[in-house]
């Protein structure tokens, strides 16, 4: 599988990361959304050392369909908000691609790359509760280790995420930061669009997971992870972020 290009930033964090690991004592500097741990007891790097669990058929197609009604549903509640331009961070604005011109969001990540939040006012737990109970069963079922069962863990987001052509996640430092657990369930068919694979590192390596529609992959939040340029169509995904803090219903911020 050929490597995308806009890989290579984060191949060389990936390596750096890797060399640093295997020195423990080597001096790190934190960047914004770099490793979170440098000032605990805890290795910084043990997050990295975990292995993510691909989950086939995950979702059918009868729970796939309710996952964009459930984005329907909240583009309706979106009304006069819904915009076909997103701010820059000097305050510009910009308009998003013709692809995803009308697509309800609520946060725009580039011109190609937008998403909704679902979980605002604990919309999709109420809508649809039966999805949204097996959905959070199998992130705290599954064999591994993925921290203590029994452990409270609230919903910090559920977001369908949509790319267009061009569309990606490359910052070379990318985690979510703050989360527990993550899930990102594919809603898309590979037939539907080229590139868009998800990516996580190992020993400073990628490894490009082929997920089928349905498919699921689940990771400690902080293991460093990234989207590939999609060259092609469409990619719709579900992203869950499981946290220890209280319920958000807002943003992912909240």
């Amino acid at each position: 599988m050929e490597m995308d290009p806009g890989l290579a930033a984060a191949q060389a964090v990936a390596l750096e990361e890797y060399a640093a690991s295997m020195n423990p004592n080597r001096p790190r500097i934190c960047t914004g959304n770099s490793l979170c741990r440098f000032w605990s007891d805890d290795d910084p790097f043990d997050v990295e050392r975990t292995e993510e669990l691909v989950i086939p058929n995950f979702l059918n197609g009868k729970e796939m369909e309710e996952c964009h009604e459930a984005a329907a549903g909240r583009e309706a509640d979106l009304g006069d908000c819904l915009t076909n331009w997103r701010s820059t961070a000097s305050g510009e604005q910009v308009p998003l691609c013709e692809a995803l011109a009308g697509v309800a969001h609520d946060i725009a990540y580039s011109d190609e790359h937008v998403a909704l939040y679902l979980h605002r006012g604990e919309y999709f737990q109420r809508a649809w509760p039966i999805l949204w109970g097996k959905i959070l069963s199998g992130m705290r079922s599954q064999p591994g280790k993925w921290g203590d069962p029994a452990a409270v863990l609230n919903v910090r987001c559920i977001e369908l995420h949509t790319y267009a052509v061009g569309g990606s996640l490359l910052h070379p430092h990318h985690r979510d930061n703050g989360s527990a657990l993550t899930l990102s369930v594919q809603l898309s068919g590979r037939e539907d669009f080229g590139g868009g694979h998800f990516v996580t590192w190992t020993e400073g390596l990628p490894i490009l997971h082929e997920i089928a529609r349905g498919g699921a992959i689940l990771f400690h939040s902080e293991k460093r992870h990234n989207v590939t340029t999609v060259t092609h169509g469409t990619r719709h995904s579900l992203v869950v972020e499981l946290w220890n803090n209280a319920k958000n219903t807002e943003n992912r911020f909240s």
